[in-house]
């Protein structure tokens, strides 16, 4: 199947087209608010690139809030040590 204004090959065994899989990480290490702001970024992303995997790498008061989001596939927590 061919994307509307695709140039590339659908048989064709490389380029790979980057819209028929894509696994997209997107960092929050800041504040609580940061976290917020990303879930309207990660509605837009499943938008336009509906197959797409979203992860996140976030902090552990960041995670809290993307755990109720269902369109983010895994968290990955980075722990400060103090």
């Amino acid at each position: 199947m061919k994307r509307e204004g695709s140039t590339l090959d659908p048989s064709a065994p490389w380029p790979l087209d980057p819209y028929s899989y894509m696994n997209i990480l997107i960092i929050q290490l800041l504040r609580l608010g940061d976290a917020v702001q990303i879930i309207p970024l990660v509605h837009g992303l499943k938008e336009r690139f509906p197959q797409a995997r979203i992860h996140v790498l976030a902090s552990t008061i960041g995670k809290s809030i993307f755990d109720m989001e269902p369109l983010i596939e895994q968290i990955f927590v980075l722990r400060k040590e103090l």
